[in-house]
């Protein structure tokens, strides 16, 4: 089996890349790797990783058999078994892979984890103000009445996280986000949850 990381932003620095197993440090080794280490230094206690298991994959033709009751299924050698890392009771997860052929994968133990983060940018103003009254200023630009100087986005920190269930998850998603209450649970899924192996087009 093959460990993979993504640092954050790490597709700037050719990221995600498999890990070796024989890691000590993951934050030198990134850094040896080409991430930048301000960057991860600029995180402090927060600075986390996505990490991922990808299974080796095996090609063959399986003949579909059926028992007494005509029901099917499929047969493995305890070989093959062994090569994808399966254990008789594992439930696996059948995907169509749209050209007539099937991709089984074992499914993994998951659990839904929510984010809390605050988006910060550097604002400026250039305010006139009379000679000597340099503090009025702030006073505009308090009240917003300001106009916009120039900003630059500072990213994002992150301030906490948990474990939810995913009908918490559910239920927070349509309170914060009221114009699709109304959508069923698999819509909602794929609109605002990131599930393992998703990727984003940044």
């Amino acid at each position: 089996m093959k460990k993979f990381i993504d640092p954050p932003s790490g597709w700037k620095y050719g990221f995600p890349k498999e890990i070796p197993p024989d890691v000590v440090d993951e934050k030198e080794w990134l850094v040896e790797q080409g991430y930048p280490r301000e960057l991860i230094e600029s995180y402090g206690n927060y600075f986390f990783c996505r990490y991922w298991i990808e299974e080796p994959e095996m090609k063959s033709t399986k003949e579909i058999k059926r028992y007494p009751n005509g029901e099917q299924y499929i047969e493995f050698s305890d070989e093959e078994m062994e090569v994808v890392g399966w254990s008789p009771g594992d439930t696996l997860v059948w995907k169509d892979n749209q050209d007539g052929s099937f991709t089984l994968s074992k499914k993994k133990d998951t659990e839904w984890v929510l984010v809390e983060v605050i988006q910060q940018y550097r604002m400026r103003y250039c305010v006139e103000v009379s000679t000597g009254k340099a503090d009025w200023a702030l006073d505009t630009v308090a009240m917003q009445e300001a106009k916009e100087f120039s900003q630059k986005d500072l990213g994002e920190v992150i301030v906490s996280h948990r474990v939810v269930s995913e009908q918490e998850a559910l239920d927070l998603c349509r309170e914060d986000n009221d114009y699709v209450s109304s959508w069923d649970d698999g819509k909602l899924k794929a609109s605002f949850f990131h599930a393992e192996g998703d990727k984003v087009d940044l």
